[in-house]
């Protein structure tokens, strides 16, 4: 077990000469800006395997990012086990509104002939729409490395992307103004049920969830043996953003996909021939059609 752990943190990890402490009162610093306390802890990783892919090709263990009272970097007795990662009560604040982000994504869809958006993000959510797919073969696919393969840069360069221009204007034409205008004077906040959106200073714009999603992104580091690992490559392992961060890369990809089929044979012939993508459903990494 111990081996294949080192191999799987090898793939996508390097230890950084960082002390604990110092990672920790860096990321204290970075929390402040948007509004967060740090928790003076760091995750650890560990291995589960994938029962179902054990005679097959792929990865037969996903890594995930663990919580131990072990690797509190401050000595606070206080803490307990449940802190997670340093970037834990950040993370799952922008989870929280990225998830909102995709809900806007999903309902600008709703009225294009042509689908774009191809997010689903719960079980019910699938059976709801299968119901309505023709009695027709279907296929899956899925990505077999992008959780740990995926550059960070082409990440946050992509999830920017989305945010500044697909986002950006969604909100643009909620309150009446330009998508450039959108970027810094529209504030997205965490509510109880829903994430609210006003002009007022009332949470983060998207400027500044751009950049906390390039924090959190660079600073996906966990500790093992006594030695820090920042994770280089992929989407941050055990992190709360990492499920909405995946559907709003492969939105753009898929976008981009689209709209390449259109350029090359036309919008009828991409409704004749791929019904407009109305039959095509992606669950994280796991593509339906």
């Amino acid at each position: 077990y111990l081996s294949l752990l080192r191999k799987y943190i090898d793939e996508v990890a390097r230890p950084t000469e960082e002390t604990p402490t110092a990672i920790w009162q860096r990321l204290q610093i970075e929390c402040k800006k948007f509004g967060f306390v740090c928790p003076p802890s760091l995750p650890y990783s560990y291995i589960v395997p994938k029962l179902h892919k054990l005679d097959l090709h792929r990865a037969k263990s996903r890594l995930i990012a663990g919580k131990s009272k072990r690797n509190v970097v401050n000595n606070d007795v206080s803490c307990t086990t449940d802190l997670g990662s340093a970037l834990s009560p950040m993370s799952s604040a922008f989870a929280k509104i990225l998830n909102g982000l995709i809900d806007l994504l999903i309902v600008a869809d709703v009225k294009r002939k042509i689908k774009l958006c191809w997010i689903i993000r719960t079980t019910d959510e699938f059976v709801d729409i299968y119901g309505s797919f023709p009695a027709h073969l279907l296929r899956t696919v899925d990505f077999t490395t992008m959780y740990t393969q995926l550059p960070h840069s082409d990440l946050i360069d992509t999830v920017r992307k989305v945010l500044h221009e697909d986002v950006a204007e969604i909100l643009a034409a909620k309150f009446d103004m330009s998508p450039v205008d959108a970027v810094t004077k529209i504030f997205i906040a965490p509510a109880k049920e829903k994430v609210v959106y006003s002009t007022e200073r009332h949470g983060w714009n998207i400027a500044e969830l751009s950049r906390a999603v390039e924090v959190i992104v660079s600073n996906a580091i966990f500790m093992n043996w006594g030695t820090t690992y920042k994770q280089c490559s992929g989407i941050p392992a055990g992190n709360e953003m990492s499920p909405p961060l995946a559907n709003i890369y492969l939105f753009q990809k898929e976008k981009e996909y689209v709209k390449r089929k259109i350029n090359e044979i036309g919008e009828d012939q991409v409704i004749q021939r791929y019904h407009g993508f109305k039959y095509h459903l992606r669950y994280i990494d796991d593509i339906i059609a």
